[in-house]
């Protein structure tokens, strides 16, 4: 159940990316829920199954989800990241190597664990294994490292976060680092705990990891949610303006243009494009006129409105209309 919950929350937020994708020039985070989403899709019992059947039943869905998880979270720590200092910064980036360094370890103590049949619950029934408790707890330690200093990076940049909404969503998501810290504790605890035979100890622990694992998901999720969701309303309500503002400033560009061999602003698809032309074609047509047009006070306030419209950018109308 937890599964399908976190899947369904995962693809919920893939979508939100995919809806907003062509307003962004790095499409990291998409890469990132879609990878997410595709491991915890595989990490459904049926799914699994069928899967995991198709590849022989050696257990290599386990590798498949667990390889995209982590390459997932790399692409989700880059783009958090960006996202709170607000410039492709190289050197603060998490290094790559580390997340093949991970990989190569990953697949190294796979290759070691003896496993002859498909199994839903990989770490309970291999998991007495040391190849095992390597594989897993290289994999958890990487997301550890990866989600505590994108926690750091984004408390640091806090000032940074100049709207409401992105405030809001990365202090969610950096709460779901802090939980996920303690959630890669946990599983490090059950491996030491099922090689080591402490059975009351991995049960207690066995109880956290589902809930845990939930709510940094639905952390993470709702936290890079907010700030996206928030940008295309933002985005609509000021397509939506300045559709408005084209419509009550057409009469004015047609009586003022009229006769000159300026190009057509209505021509543009692009609806900022096409208000700022108008307002362009509008003021030269003034200029050229040596003071001889003149416009009424409706039609003064009108382009007044238009001037100010086109000097607020994106991201300062989203301050402005909070």
């Amino acid at each position: 159940m937890t599964q399908v919950a976190v899947t369904s929350l995962m693809a919920l937020l893939t979508v939100v990316q995919f809806i907003t994708v062509r307003h962004r020039r790095s499409q990291r985070i998409l890469y990132a829920s879609a990878l997410i989403t595709l491991a915890m899709f595989l990490n459904i019992d049926e799914v699994y199954l069928a899967v995991d059947h198709m590849l022989g039943e050696r257990n290599l869905t386990t590798f498949i989800s667990d390889g995209a998880l982590i390459t997932g979270t790399y692409f989700l720590s880059a783009a958090a990241i960006v996202s709170v200092r607000g410039v492709q910064d190289r050197k603060g980036r998490w290094p790559v190597w580390l997340l093949v360094a991970a990989g190569c370890v990953m697949v190294v103590a796979f290759a070691f664990i003896d496993m002859r049949h498909s199994s839903t619950r990989f770490m309970i029934d291999f998991g007495g294994q040391w190849p095992a408790a390597v594989y897993n707890s290289v994999q958890f330690v990487y997301l550890g490292l990866v989600l505590g200093y994108t926690g750091v990076v984004i408390l640091q940049n806090r000032s940074r976060l100049t709207t409401r909404a992105s405030s809001i969503g990365f202090t969610m998501f950096a709460v779901g680092c802090v939980v996920g810290i303690a959630l890669v504790i946990d599983v490090i605890g059950m491996n030491l705990s099922n090689l080591m035979g402490w059975w009351d100890a991995l049960r207690f622990l066995q109880s956290l990891y589902s809930p845990m694992f939930f709510v940094v998901m639905a952390l993470l999720c709702t936290g890079l949610a907010i700030p996206a969701a928030a940008r295309f309303v933002v985005r609509y309500w000021r397509g939506r303006h300045t559709a408005a503002l084209i419509g009550e400033l057409e009469p004015l560009w047609a009586r003022t243009v009229s006769g000159s061999a300026l190009p057509s602003a209505l021509s543009n698809d692009d609806h900022e494009m096409q208000l700022h032309r108008m307002v362009v074609e509008i003021e030269d047509a003034r200029f050229r006129s040596g003071g001889e047009l003149q416009l009424s006070e409706d039609e003064a306030r009108r382009l007044r409105l238009a001037h100010d419209h086109i000097a607020i950018p994106d991201d300062l109308f989203q301050m402005a209309a909070r």
